[in-house]
């Protein structure tokens, strides 16, 4: 099957690697500067837009009812698409603001970056489509529209803190090097 083993227990030399990671958690490559973790990225595309979408059911069953079952597919759905390019902007934004920023003046930052890029997408993307000006109706939802990704941009900024992988002996702002 393998065409040339290694002298590690006679397991092929990748297989080896990935064994080695399962087994301790995180690959040693992975505390290295420069080597992200995919923590970030599932909290920020799957978890944040998710938890928006399900803050929009609440709210638009609430509203509409049990009873109008499209309107609340069509808000659910369209809030997660919405949801989806603010918080993959926001991640990126949380995973160079991890270099310096402690965690909890991170969170409040993801989430001030993400109401702001909520509402400025629904701004723009009702100034595409409708018209130049934007009447009062229109900025309440977008404020509204950034309300409900407050919470959600704070809390995956918190759940994908990768402090686990930093060294004991490592400062809070050291990325790879002693203290």
């Amino acid at each position: 099957m393998f065409r040339h083993l290694s002298s590690v227990g006679g397991i092929a030399p990748d297989l080896w690697m990935i064994q080695k990671s399962l087994q301790s958690g995180f690959a040693p490559e992975d505390s290295k500067e420069g080597s992200t973790s995919m923590k970030r990225t599932v909290m920020f595309l799957l978890l944040g837009p998710s938890l928006v979408a399900l803050a929009v059911l609440m709210v638009a069953v609430a509203i509409a009812g049990p009873v109008d079952d499209a309107f609340v597919a069509l808000c659910v759905t369209a809030s997660f698409l919405i949801t989806l390019p603010v918080s993959a902007i926001t991640g990126l934004v949380d995973g160079y603001l991890a270099r310096g920023l402690p965690p909890l003046l991170r969170a409040f930052l993801a989430a001030a970056i993400g109401m702001m890029g909520a509402i400025g997408l629904v701004l723009a993307l009702f100034k595409m489509m409708f018209s130049p000006t934007v009447p009062p109706e229109v900025m309440n939802g977008a404020l509204c529209a950034g309300f409900f990704l407050l919470l959600p941009m704070g809390l995956c900024s918190l759940l994908s803190n990768d402090d686990g992988n930093r060294p004991a002996d490592c400062a809070p702002d050291c990325v790879g090097r002693p203290a």
